[in-house]
């Protein structure tokens, strides 16, 4: 269980896994910040909160200017306390071949799934904003980034990236109290899907839950792994990637 005092960002909170984890740690007692773009997805996820005062939203979008992120997160930072820990879940997927590819829909994936993370990393990591004793930073990334998928190369590409940072991050940072590690997802029922329902048909998905050994994941599937990375139990766990996919990738 935790304290009002131990305080979470998560970005992507507002949908998916990253709406499930901010809500799982306010049950714990945690303050979480859940950050993103849709004002009325963030009121309904508070209402049902089960610690309304401990649950902050925060309206921003990732495509933007990371500068300001900066600003307000400093901002929060002041009114509660010091961040505990911080879940990236954000991020976007475009499927297309590769003959489909534009420059400017690849740019955009790359700045949201990568260079937002970065620079929220780069946040969260300054020692102003984290606590000194523990910190822990989670990168939700998928593994299709070690596996090939067609049609989903770019979205791969930023995940990949996002283990490398992952590795890199927690080299540099051990030593400040801050561990980062990154979970590698298999196919997750979320909105996301729901959106590529042209992609993701009913009769693909059945097929692809008989494809995995354990079948196809929920929300409630990664939810324990990303706070375990979390938690003081992993304390001595960093630049790690856990996989997390019902079998997939065997």
């Amino acid at each position: 269980m935790y304290q009002k005092k131990d305080v979470f960002l998560i970005t992507g909170g507002t949908s998916g896994i990253g709406a499930g984890c901010a809500l799982e740690l306010n049950a714990k007692g945690a303050t979480v910040i859940s950050v993103g773009r849709d004002r009325a997805k963030m009121d309904q996820l508070k209402k049902i909160a089960p610690n309304k005062n401990r649950f902050i939203t925060m309206e921003f979008d990732l495509s933007g200017d990371m500068q300001e992120f900066n600003l307000l997160i400093k901002d929060l930072v002041k009114k509660y306390e010091k961040l505990r820990g911080c879940v990236v879940s954000s991020g976007i997927q475009d499927i297309q071949p590769l003959s489909s590819i534009k420059e400017d829909s690849a740019l955009k994936m790359i700045k949201v799934n990568y260079l937002s993370a970065l620079m929220i990393a780069k946040t969260f990591c300054d020692k102003r904003f984290h606590r000194p004793d523990n910190a822990s930073l989670v990168f939700v990334s998928s593994i299709s980034a070690i596996r090939g998928y067609r049609a989903i190369a770019n979205y791969s590409a930023t995940k990949g990236a996002l283990n490398a940072l992952t590795r890199s991050i927690a080299s540099e940072v051990a030593r400040e109290g801050v561990r980062v590690n990154a979970v590698l997802l298999g196919l997750v029922k979320t909105e996301m899907i729901q959106k590529n329902s042209k992609v993701y048909t009913e009769k693909y998905l059945k097929d692809l839950d008989e494809e995995y050994p354990l079948g196809i994941g929920s929300v409630d599937d990664t939810i324990g792994p990303i706070l375990f990375l979390l938690s003081e139990q992993s304390k001595w766990i960093t630049g790690t990637e856990i996989i997390v996919d019902g079998g997939a990738s065997l």
